[in-house]
């Protein structure tokens, strides 16, 4: 059985740094940043029929989009496992109520939405004690 992390904030960051880490993407908002996005693939002015527009002003190497959806596909699978357990969903959910100011809006809809979970997903005590903990950060 795969062990379980209990810290979500270091699954966050090793998922952002395998994205980041990526070999084949890059980001762009000007046509300078896109040109130099070009030369970093090795690619000329002409080839950009080799791009994927991710949207947002990212780009992948088409012939690298399919290893990049089965690192998203992965990253996914580990954290919804990883959900299963009480004690990392609980600091889950702490984190991601804190992330989006449910101590000021009230909402608990945004940080439900991060984790890819539904309300009926959550124990009714961990979700009490999240809300508690989160409004305890701010």
């Amino acid at each position: 059985m795969k062990q379980v992390s209990k810290n979500y904030s270091a699954i966050k960051r090793r998922h952002q740094q395998s994205i980041e880490n990526f070999e084949g993407i890059f980001y762009a908002f000007s046509d300078k940043q896109f040109k130099e996005g070009l030369k970093k693939l090795n690619l000329s002015e002409g080839e950009e029929n080799k791009l994927f527009e991710l949207g947002a002003g990212s780009f992948i190497l088409k012939d690298r989009k399919k290893d990049l959806d089965d690192l998203l596909l992965s990253n996914r699978k580990e954290l919804r496992e990883n959900l299963k357990d009480k004690k990392f969903l609980l600091n889950a959910l702490r984190y991601e109520l804190s992330n989006y100011e449910y101590s000021y809006s009230g909402d608990i809809y945004p940080a439900l939405g991060a984790l890819s979970l539904k309300l009926e997903d959550i124990p009714s005590e961990i979700l009490i004690e999240a809300k508690r903990m989160a409004s305890l950060d701010e």
